[in-house]
Formats: structure tokens, sequence, C-alpha cells
């Protein structure tokens, strides 16, 4: 555990006691299951509590995906479905996320179309690496794999590459094939992705049905900055670029770029590979890929004016696969064991992780939402309560089995 942070350490300790105690401790008490943790500053409560409610929601999210995945016929989910099969294999009951779980009619229809846009958003936003706490992501644990649609089709057709720079039109497939999928692979990682759930306006619109009609861990936070999706250009960043427009640059200098300058990227004895691959016959090449799969509709692109072109790709080419479980058994033990059990237990309508919830007790908090969270930790409805010096002054909190004490040195 000394590797590990502190933050991260607790909630896995808290998690794997609440799971013993919830499900394991048949002779406790039900008002006894509950864990009561102390540290020695209320900002180390607060953020105690906040690491552990995030925790849970993304082992939930992404446990979830990886049920849904699993369960589909090809092992494959895309856009036009994503949500839907991810909120299934959820098992989420009305109360577990709407604001009014009494509604019935198109005000309930609606609390559920307006959860179904906050997984949206949530799931896309997870392409990137990592997410909000340091826990590694699908992809990089190998259990999620992306693909897009008609790719391998596209880099074979011979005619739409035709026109082409020889060096890009002269290519073998496999070639074509390679430096395009890592060109989308930069693009969805860095979320260059057209989808309302990444639309700046359409997000305004998520926000307000949120507020009004989902509750907590599953509605927006009120501070939380919704990420609206850049546009990819190829070029450096220049001083003349507006600064109000967010861009993912991806030029001559960048990553991708030097992998496309590489001659092992376009195979050995390659009689159209440059003697000196230079920034202009990158912006040509590069300019001419894009071209192509604009063609085929894996990418939009958009006039940035100045003589910029931007580029996003299109969610409904995305193709969300199982990983290779090969690759998997060398990628993080720990982690992914961790999602594989919880989509074992959401494929078998398990709801443990549903009943996780945590609060902070400290002198920061409210007195009436104080006493409202001690009577619910007395009653073992909230299992959970992370509290600095303040619980030590006489507040009684009835029957309790377990304490978790986190110190600083």
């Amino acid at each position: 555990m000394s590797s590990e942070g502190r933050s991260s350490a607790t909630t896995v300790l808290t998690v794997s006691s609440l799971r013993y105690l919830l499900t394991e401790a048949v002779t406790l008490d039900p008002k006894a299951k509950k864990l009561l943790g102390f540290t020695d500053n209320r900002q180390d409560a607060s953020l105690q509590a906040g690491h552990f409610n995030d925790f849970i929601q993304i082992l939930l999210l992404r446990g979830a995906l990886l049920a849904a995945i699993r369960s589909e016929p090809a092992t494959v989910l895309k856009d036009d479905v994503l949500t839907q099969r991810v909120h299934t294999h959820l098992h989420l009951d009305v109360v577990d996320f709407s604001a009014n779980p009494e509604a019935r009619g198109p005000r309930a229809r609606n609390a559920e179309a307006a959860l179904r846009d906050v997984l949206g958003y949530r799931l896309y936003y997870d392409l990137q690496r990592g997410w909000r706490i340091t826990n590694p992501n699908l992809e990089q644990l190998q259990l999620l794999q992306i693909t897009y649609d008609s790719l391998d089709l596209c880099c074979q057709d011979a005619e739409a590459w035709h026109a082409c720079p020889s060096l890009l039109a002269q290519a073998a497939p496999e070639q074509r094939m390679a430096l395009a999928h890592e060109l989308l692979d930069v693009m969805r990682r860095n979320l260059c992705i057209k989808t309302i759930y990444l639309d700046a306006h359409y997000q305004e619109q998520i926000r307000n049905r949120s507020f009004a009609m989902l509750k907590e861990p599953w509605a927006l936070t009120e501070d939380e900055k919704m990420f609206a999706a850049p546009v990819m250009v190829p070029r450096p960043k220049t001083q003349t670029q507006d600064a109000d427009f967010y861009t993912v640059n991806v030029s001559y200098r960048s990553k991708f770029g030097r992998q496309m300058r590489r001659q092992t990227a376009w195979g050995d004895g390659n009689p159209y590979y440059p003697a000196r691959f230079t920034e202009d016959h990158y912006n040509t090449v590069v300019d001419a890929m894009l071209g192509v799969l604009h063609t085929y509709g894996l990418v939009e692109a958009s006039d940035l004016g100045k003589g910029l072109t931007g580029y996003r790709l299109d969610a409904s080419v995305i193709e969300w696969h199982a990983g290779d479980p090969v690759k998997a058994e060398k990628a993080n033990a720990f982690f992914r064991s961790l999602y594989e059990n919880v989509a074992a237990m959401l494929s078998a309508g398990d709801t443990f992780l549903h009943q996780l919830e945590a609060r902070e007790h400290t002198a920061q908090v409210e007195s009436e939402m104080r006493e409202h969270r001690e009577q619910s930790f007395r009653e073992a409805r909230l299992p959970v309560l992370f509290c600095s010096p303040t619980m030590e002054l006489g507040v009684d909190i009835a029957q309790l089995n377990t304490v978790y004490m986190n110190v600083s040195h």
C-alpha cells in the first residue's frame, strides 16, 4: 500500500470492508453495517467523500459498459445504442437517479432521457486517458478496443486514394490503415468527436435537464465544467490563431507527425519516400489522408478561416469492442479484475454498489445537514461517513462495528 495514494487506498479498503459488512456479516445487526472514517482535518474528509463517490460511479459506468459490450451478439456497441445498453446494464431504480421518483408519464420518461444524456457525456469523456481520479480506463487495461466502421474498406479502396500524393496512393493498404487508425485514435483521445454529448449548445440542455430531473450521484454537479469537443488541426498552433477556439494541433512535430515521417511507416524500399521528409511533405500527405477519410464519412471537416481546416471524428463510426483477452492479461491485474468483477455483478443483476454512498461530517457542513447525516448514519441508510474531529464531540452514532483511521504524518 506504500506505493498507493492515501485517498485511493482508503477508498479501496472502505469498499472491501463494506462488501463484507453488507453481504457476508449475516449475524451483525443491520444498523451496525456501516463504516466511520476519521481524518485529522475537514479538507481531507471532504476530499475522501468525493473520491469515494467518484470511484463508485466510475466502477458502475465502466462495469456497465463492459457488461453491455459482452452481452451484444457481436460484442460491439455503436453510438446509436450505446447509452440505452449501458443504462440497461446499470440496473438503476428510479429512486437512484430521479429527483422526483414518484413522477409518472412524460416526466418519468424525460428523467430517463436526461440520465442517458449524462451517461453519454461521461462515456465519451472517459475515452481520454484517466478520469478525475487516477484509475486506468478500460482501453488502457485492454478490456476495451476501439475500431472505426469501414476504415479497412476505405484504406483498401485504391480508386479513393488515386489522386493523393504517390507516397500515399502507392502505399500498401495495411500501411494506410495503420496511419489512418492512429490519426483517428489521436482525434478520439483528444475528444475531437462529433457527437451531441460533446456539443457545447446541447450540453446546456443536458445541464438544465440534469439540474431539474436528476439527483446525485448521477446528476451533473453545480461546479462541474463540461468539456466540449475541440477540432483537430493538422498544423502547428500559431500566434494569430483565435485563442477562444479550442483546437488540438497535430503538426509535423507531433507524435503522429514523427510516426508519419518514419520510413518504416511506408514499408521498406518504398520508391516514393522522399530523401528528406519535410514539413511540406507532411502537410500534403496528411491533408490528402484527411480528404479521403472525409469522403468516406469518417471525419467531418470545418472551415476555421485564415486558411485553416479543422476535423472531428464522426461518433457514428466508432465501434466499442471487447478487448483482446491475451493482451488484457499483461495489463494492471488489480484494476482488470476489479472491472471484470463489477461487469459480472451487473450482468447478474447484483446492485451491491448502488447502495454505497459517502458523506463528510465536519464543522464546515451546515448544522441542519450535519444532523440529517448523523440520523442517516445511525440508521445505516448512509453507509459511510468521513469525519474530522467534530465526530469526537459527543455525537450519538448508535451501533458501530467498523472504524477507519487515516492520519497524516
